[in-house]
């Protein structure tokens, strides 16, 4: 419909163009007249004309063949309803019935001023005489003229012809209809200029009809002059559904009684029409193109038929990680290419109906099997059967092979996009040859939840994406998986939430200050709520506006630290996971300057780098029989890192947290873990040296 819209835009805007330049101060007034309204419809009409192109059906071979295996269920995915095409139909709608309300009360005034004033009837032309003191008009066969100055014979001759022509050469009519026209597109500003130049147009053929008479053309230009001037009417009123004088169009008119124009310059102007059409339909009309029908078997069908009749595809896949289709054998990673050129040209409904066959042979990966039947999603076709010759040895876990796809955007050369079914078990294994290499080059990361799919499975899959590269991690498919796999946030969690963020928020900026364990508390809860319950409650608090504790004896970074911290920054070259010693220490030693920094130093150094701090490192051996020093140990560590992750999680979903806010958490709770690991390390030792001497030690309490 919008292009629609535009294309009629410009063909009225390229009509009215040229009459503007070549046809309005000529004096064929007739001509004008027809070249106005036809026009205005040809504007509309050409972007609706569709020339049809019949052209020889490509024979395109296909395998046929037919299977009674069962059809699989096909998952239809509920489109969202888009709310704009809805919304510009209302806007639409109601300027429609705007314009059509003003129409219809101006053309009740008239029939009103008809039925309750006085009418004489002179020739075949009525005269409504009103008591108002009006500007001259007509409305068909009706004259509206001031009963005084009628009666008194003011009113001169000349003035009288002119509205009798109006009269006589229906120019209401063309007005109804230009007023009919801008009621179905009031949103067209040119409607508004075809308007006017089209009243203006009824002037100079009513002129043009006093003139004929006889009348010196100095001496009606005087009658207009002062029977239309502003002083002359200064309370006169005139309805839009009528022909008046008009004093702002009689500078113009004047022009234009004066001009002659002659039949060659006549006859020119009008050929020059022809060309102007003749674009305006080749550039603004469609244009469909058919195949012919063809012969096939002795009957004639459609190339729509010979579509339809493609009801299946052979594919096979060994286990060398090959397919073969139509007599072809390649690398399963090019199916996708060599199915989109095969299909290239059917339409979606057709794609749909189609059912690919898929034979497996014996002893083939699970996972290539998976990648397959992916691509062959991608192209649009849904229906696969799959035949195998034995039990597929699937290769991934079973619950994450229902679980979530990921669709990989690859910021490359040549740009593609296409979903993998993924696991856990071989995902670097046999990811990591193709895929996994150009994880550097990724910005997005899509993970669409299934049902049933547990919050360890998750968790694994998407540690090992991170430990790939810097990639923004999109959860799609409704709410995140945290919110699909774990219970909803409970009533008194979000009561505890929203005390401990509106105590946060009361405090002016600059003078915020928030315990650890408060803060870790809000993270905590954040990360149980539904998105439902985020829109609901508070929003989540900018920690950034915290007021850090000062240090002892300093209020901000000193002038070295701040040196130093640019000189690392400057020099140094920050890669993502780069686990040199020297490196991680210059890591910590800029995140913790730049959290001393204030307000003023921050914005005069160098930006903090765009390093994403790692996950936490794996947990340590413990000794069978932990001492209670041990438990407690862990048990805090263990709150402070599911807070840290929960902070990570947060700032790829939402960016709440900054980088440098990542590392100095990250470095307490690192804290805490060097303290754990160091004590289990050395519970563990002891353990081993006890069992050396077979001494038995007894369980501490949990």
């Amino acid at each position: 419909m919008e292009f629609y819209v535009l294309k009629s835009g410009i063909c009225l805007a390229i009509f009215y163009t040229f009459y503007k330049l070549v046809l309005e101060k000529e004096s064929f007034h007739v001509f004008k007249r027809f070249y106005l309204l036809v026009s205005a419809v040809l504007a509309f009409v050409i972007p609706l004309i569709t020339f049809t192109e019949y052209i020889e059906p490509t024979a395109q071979k296909f395998p046929l063949t037919f299977s009674d295996a069962p059809i699989t269920n096909t998952i239809i995915e509920v489109q969202p309803i888009n709310y704009v095409p809805i919304i510009l139909w209302a806007i639409y709608g109601m300027g429609v019935l705007l314009f059509s309300i003003k129409f219809f009360k101006n053309l009740a005034q008239l029939f009103y001023k008809i039925k309750h004033n006085t009418k004489v009837k002179i020739h075949q032309f009525t005269h409504v005489l009103l008591q108002d003191l009006i500007v001259p008009h007509t409305f068909f066969d009706y004259i509206f003229l001031n009963k005084q100055k009628f009666e008194t014979h003011q009113i001169p001759k000349e003035v009288l012809l002119h509205e009798e022509t109006h009269a006589k050469q229906k120019h209401s009519l063309d007005v109804l209809f230009i007023e009919i026209l801008h009621i179905l597109f009031w949103f067209n500003p040119l409607i508004y200029f075809i308007k006017h130049s089209i009243k203006l147009n009824h002037e100079f053929l009513a002129d043009n009809a006093v003139l004929k008479q006889g009348i010196d053309s100095s001496t009606y230009q005087n009658i207009l002059l002062a029977f239309s001037s502003p002083d002359s009417n200064r309370d006169a009123t005139e309805l839009p559904l009528a022909n008046a004088l008009n004093y702002s169009s009689i500078k113009k008119r004047f022009t234009v009684m004066k001009t002659h124009t002659s039949k060659q310059a006549f006859w020119l102007r009008s050929l020059i029409l022809l060309p102007l059409l003749a674009i305006l339909i080749y550039s603004f009309s469609e244009k469909n193109v058919i195949e012919k029908s063809v012969q096939i078997n002795g009957s004639t069908a459609k190339s729509q038929t010979i579509q339809k009749s493609i009801s299946q595809i052979t594919i096979t896949l060994n286990k060398k990680a090959e397919v073969t289709l139509n007599d072809e054998t390649f690398h399963y990673a090019d199916l996708y290419k060599k199915l989109n050129a095969l299909t290239n040209g059917l339409s979606e409904d057709v794609k749909s109906n189609i059912i690919v066959n898929l034979k497996v042979e014996s002893g083939t990966n699970g996972l290539y099997t998976s990648y397959v039947k992916e691509f062959i999603r991608l192209i649009g076709i849904s229906k696969i059967t799959l035949n195998s010759s034995s039990k597929i040895q699937e290769t991934v876990p079973q619950e994450i092979n229902k679980a979530f796809r990921m669709v990989f955007y690859l910021d490359t050369d040549n740009l593609t996009a296409f979903g993998l079914w993924l696991d856990t078990n071989d995902l670097r294994d046999e990811m990591n040859l193709r895929y996994f290499k150009k994880l550097k080059n990724l910005t997005e990361i899509e993970i669409v939840v299934r049902n049933g799919t547990s919050e360890k499975t998750i968790s694994e899959v998407e540690k090992i994406l991170m430990e790939y590269g810097e990639v923004n991690l999109k959860f799609t498919d409704g709410e995140p998986w945290l919110n699909k796999n774990k219970q909803k946030a409970a009533p008194k969690e979000i009561e505890e939430y929203n005390n401990l963020v509106k105590k946060f928020n009361s405090n002016p900026e600059g003078e915020r200050i928030l315990k650890v364990k408060d803060k870790n508390r809000i993270v905590v809860i954040y990360g149980l709520m539904t998105m439902k319950q985020k829109n609901e409650n508070e929003l989540f608090p900018d920690f950034t506006t915290i007021l850090l504790p000062p240090q002892p004896h300093q209020q901000k970074a000193t002038l070295e630290e701040i040196e130093e911290y640019t000189n690392i920054v400057r020099k140094n070259n920050f890669r993502l996971h780069d686990e040199s010693t020297k490196r991680q220490s210059d890591i910590d030693f800029i995140a913790n300057v730049y959290n001393k920094m204030n307000k003023e130093q921050r914005v005069s150094a160098e930006p903090f780098p765009n390093i994403i701090p790692p996950p936490m490192p794996p947990k340590p051996l413990e000794p069978e029989n932990p001492s209670q020093e041990l438990l407690q140990l862990k048990k805090e560590y263990n709150e402070e890192a599911n807070a840290y992750a929960e902070i990570v999680k947060i700032y790829f979903n939402e960016k709440k947290e900054s980088l440098a806010e990542l590392w100095k958490i990250r470095e307490s709770t690192m804290v805490l873990y060097i303290k754990y690991s160091a004590l289990a390390k050395k519970e563990l030792d002891s353990s081993k040296d006890l069992k050396k001497q077979d001494v038995p030690r007894p369980p501490a309490k949990n």
